[in-house]
């Protein structure tokens, strides 16, 4: 079962093998971004019910729970939700009070980069580690940023208002998400933007990934959602 911060995708209430899946699932956005430049395999990671009784390692990188402890907190993972998946976890105040620097620290540097998007401004490009972000997103930065600065250029104004901004630290990563309202010339969108942050060898954090949902907000997706897929083994 890979470890890290993941969001709920979709409920699946039917069509179910009652066995191994129980009566519900809820699909995750496994490989984030970070799984991906970490060069980790699989897909399918689920959170399930068990039609029989629950045995160790017996999941394929799932997490499988009773039906009624799965039913009993089933209302709370709507598509959007964060889940932290993690062997164990160590909270202390003087960790604490580190973590809540960081995650102040993350929060400001969303809105500048939102701020930069807006004013159509290259500094938007400072924000992001260019070799993680191809590697994460499987196409080259030089791609994203050619793009972007053709749009700078070609369109006479952009509104890029963001609100909500949450943030969670992973192993290793940290991932902020937020409501983004982008409206442009040529496009008006709204919906949650994720950034993942990595530390660079400075200890300043860049962006290695993003998702973008059109249509969600912080709790709850009104577009349609990915398809789901059946459960196979992971890697490191």
């Amino acid at each position: 079962t890979p470890e890290g911060i993941y969001f709920v995708v979709q409920r699946i209430g039917s069509g179910l093998e009652f066995l191994k899946y129980g009566n519900e699932a809820y699909t995750l956005n496994y490989p984030n971004p970070v799984d991906k430049l970490r060069k980790k395999t699989g897909y399918g990671i689920w959170i399930h019910g068990r039609g029989e009784p629950l045995t160790p390692l017996q999941t394929q990188g799932c997490v499988a729970l009773n039906n009624d402890d799965l039913a009993s907190i089933g209302g709370l993972l709507v598509p959007g939700t964060p889940v932290a998946l993690t062997e164990s976890f160590i909270q202390s105040q003087e960790r604490g009070s580190k973590d809540a620097a960081v995650a102040s620290l993350l929060e400001k540097r969303v809105q500048a980069w939102a701020k930069s998007w807006g004013q159509r401004s290259t500094a938007m490009f400072d924000f992001y580690d260019k070799e993680a972000y191809g590697l994460a997103q499987g196409e080259p930065f030089s791609r994203f940023q050619t793009q972007k600065e053709r749009l700078f250029k070609q369109l006479p104004w952009i509104d890029n208002s963001i609100r909500d901004i949450r943030v969670l630290q992973g192993p290793g990563y940290w991932v902020t998400w937020f409501y983004q309202d982008y409206r442009a010339p040529n496009l008006s969108t709204s919906g949650v933007r994720r950034l993942y942050w990595v530390p660079d060898a400075k200890g300043d954090f860049k962006i290695v990934g993003m998702e973008w949902t059109p249509g969600m907000t912080t709790g709850t997706l009104l577009a349609s959602a990915e398809p789901a897929f059946p459960p196979i083994e992971t890697q490191p």
